[in-house]
């Protein structure tokens, strides 16, 4: 390759490498974005019978539905919550069962999230438990 060959190929080379770091900001953007505001529900149980859930993510969960399941795989209570703020415990005293917890929500942005809770595990999903079953409560009713 002589001189004048890598002179015209430069700007190329160069206009490629450009797009590469533009994908990449753009993609690691996107992610971080996301995770910053990636709201995260567990269930914890600190005594023998009050269950809590408590939002150990970076964002709000907004839209939250959860479900108390029976033993036998139906749900008992599904209610509509409030929004719970990052860092924020929400004590359950109205639950009936917790053989089987659920909860459906999403974040700022409108992605959905979901965790299941079975055998003091929680299991953190990016689907949605409730979106084709009747609310039957409300968290205000349930005070």
């Amino acid at each position: 390759m002589n001189a004048d060959t890598l002179r015209a190929w430069a700007p190329i080379i160069a206009l490629v490498l450009s797009l590469i770091a533009i994908i990449v900001s753009l993609y690691t953007y996107a992610q971080n974005k996301k995770k910053d505001v990636m709201p995260v529900l567990v269930f914890s149980r600190r005594s023998a019978t009050n269950w809590q859930v408590e939002n150990v993510g970076n964002g709000p969960a907004l839209n939250v539905v959860l479900g108390d399941g029976k033993e036998d795989g139906t749900w008992a209570i599904i209610a509509k919550l409030y929004p719970i703020a990052a860092g924020a415990r929400v004590d359950l005293p109205w639950l009936d069962y917790g053989a089987r917890l659920g909860t459906s929500y999403a974040d700022v942005w409108g992605e959905k999230y979901a965790t299941m809770c079975e055998d003091d595990i929680n299991e953190f999903s990016q689907t949605r438990f409730f979106s084709n079953i009747a609310i039957n409560r409300r968290e205000w009713e349930l005070q």
